[in-house]
């Protein structure tokens, strides 16, 4: 599976609740990159992984990244896995996945796939509820003065619905169009949850997005 963001791990319940089971989290990363990745901190999936207990991997793509992906999925199927899964809602990269997949003859899953926002919504905050923070916000979609209002804390269904939907009527409620990102700290199937003890807003980034800079985080039993 391809997880961290809420519509990941929202998927991972999803397939759970239909007896499917995770294997592993994987992560695809540019080869030969040294900077972080500031939405998705590579230590942190790790910790999600580690949550959820499953393994964790980081797949190297460099150009050309449509044969890469082929490539990986080949080679994940090689080993056994029977399918990939993803948090997709609707086609915002020309079904780059889904295209790979069908190249490597690999099954791809989409549990969440163009299934209405308000269902989504309801699933996310009511059926599998989890806790997810902010981590990065495309100010060129939302305000910045909303942005920092949604960096760094826990989003609710009440923000998501006033303040972003209701005020910002071409943001997508799930951040489909790439509005927003998102962490998941807490979810019914993690054994141990993450906390993450500080962070601080990063808004001086020259391509228009705000950043929650994440710092020191650990696992913590759930009573």
């Amino acid at each position: 599976m391809k997880a961290y963001e809420w519509a990941e791990l929202l998927y991972v319940h999803v397939l759970a609740a239909e007896n499917k089971t995770v294997e592993a989290l994987v992560t695809f990363a540019p080869a030969g990159s040294t900077a972080p990745f500031l939405s998705h901190p590579l230590p942190l999936i790790a910790k999600i992984a580690e949550a959820l207990d499953v393994s964790h991997r980081v797949l190297l793509v460099a150009p050309d990244f449509f044969a890469a992906y082929v490539e990986h999925f080949r080679a994940l199927k090689a080993e056994g896995f029977e399918a990939i899964a993803t948090g997709d809602i609707e086609d915002v990269c020309s079904d780059f996945v889904g295209r790979a997949a069908v190249a490597a003859s690999l099954p791809l899953l989409r549990p969440l796939w163009q299934v209405p926002r308000p269902t989504l919504l309801t699933q996310l905050f009511e059926s599998y509820p989890l806790l997810f923070i902010t981590t990065c916000v495309n100010t060129a979609k939302i305000p910045p003065d909303v942005a920092r209002k949604m960096l760094g804390v826990p989003l609710t269904r009440a923000f998501i619905t006033d303040m972003l939907t209701a005020a910002l009527p071409n943001v997508d409620a799930c951040g489909e169009g790439g509005e927003f990102h998102t962490m998941v700290l807490d979810a019914p199937l993690y054994k141990k949850r993450v906390v993450v003890e500080e962070g601080k807003g990063i808004s001086d980034d020259p391509r228009g997005y705000m950043f929650f800079d994440i710092g020191d985080f650990y696992l913590e039993d759930k009573a």
